[in-house]
């Protein structure tokens, strides 16, 4: 047994549960309160409706660790993965420290910082293969976390009821040297990312409406499990609302199956969505690309389209 968090609205629940733990393990140590220090993460519900996520301490060891003093205005250039063959490559002891950055990047942007996803993924891709390039591409990364230190992740749920989860979910066609797409999911509850998927995709595909397609079968599984655990908490909730941008990809999801001569090919196993729309687990609606906030963890946005997702990502207008 590690850290645990508890919570409830009934007090009393809560205490005869402390109770319990205390009867069984010895060394238990209890906080209370409004502020909590939950694995590497600060949790404060001092405002109203509120829950502000930070990690300062995190982020201040792994600058002070990597000697970081620049600061950039968002996490990567758009060259993020082009790939060039003449880099030289780093020595073990830097790839190494390469790789052990790369996983307390990780560690923090899973947690506060999703807009940081898409290149953490992608260098966690080149970890073993490494160049001074990708060096440079793990710098600019650091700067922006630098730039953006004190700024924390805002969750706010709807006020509404029943409970109502939102997710977008998008593809970058054939971005990688492999030709594979990339998938990024969003997740919110109201205001603010409570889940974020950026991942390379583990097929490659023919067009981007397969692509997106793959996106959205893929990324539907932690919406319907964020919906189940809701359920399990006797709450009732409406169906899960996932936007699309491809409207070739909604009629395929539509019909549940391939609509033209070039998607033919693709495995049934990627239209078991289609069963859940039939249920009405969820509803996939279309919504234009300049609205899709999964799009930020699919490539390296620039410029305005940047700072608007991330406004969407963090609930916050820093």
């Amino acid at each position: 047994m590690d850290d645990c968090f508890i919570s409830c609205a009934v007090p009393e629940i809560l205490e005869s549960i402390v109770h319990w733990f205390a009867e069984e393990f010895e060394d238990l140590n209890v906080t209370r309160g409004s502020v909590h220090q939950f694995t590497g993460m600060t949790l404060d519900y001092t405002q109203q409706n509120k829950l502000i996520v930070s990690m300062k301490n995190q982020i201040d060891n792994l600058l002070t660790k990597t000697g970081t003093t620049g600061t950039a205005v968002n996490p990567a250039e758009a060259d993020l993965f082009t790939i060039d063959d003449t880099s030289p490559s780093l020595d073990r002891k830097r790839k190494d420290e390469f790789h052990s950055i790369i996983a307390s990047i990780s560690y923090i942007a899973k947690r506060i910082k999703p807009e940081c996803l898409v290149v953490t993924s992608m260098l966690a891709s080149r970890v073993h293969c490494a160049t001074e390039q990708d060096w440079n591409k793990l710098d600019r990364l650091l700067a922006y976390i630098n730039n953006t230190r004190e700024t924390p992740l805002c969750l706010e749920m709807n006020e509404a009821y029943p409970v109502q989860i939102s997710a977008s979910i998008d593809s970058s066609h054939a971005t990688h040297g492999d030709y594979r797409g990339h998938t990024g999911v969003y997740i919110t509850l109201g205001k603010g990312c409570i889940q974020a998927i950026s991942v390379k995709q583990t097929i490659n595909t023919k067009s981007s409406a397969e692509s997106e397609l793959v996106a959205v079968s893929d990324g539907a599984t932690p919406v319907i499990n964020v919906q189940n655990i809701i359920i399990s908490q006797g709450l009732a909730c409406e169906p899960a609302l996932i936007d699309q941008d491809n409207q070739s990809t909604l009629a395929m999801l539509e019909k549940g199956q391939a609509t033209g001569p070039t998607s033919r090919h693709i495995n049934i196993r990627y239209f078991w969505l289609t069963d859940r729309i039939a249920t009405g687990e969820v509803q996939v609606r279309y919504v234009n690309t300049e609205e899709m906030t999964a799009d930020a963890l699919t490539k390296p946005l620039q410029g305005h389209q940047f700072y608007k997702h991330r406004a969407t990502l963090l609930n916050s207008s820093a």
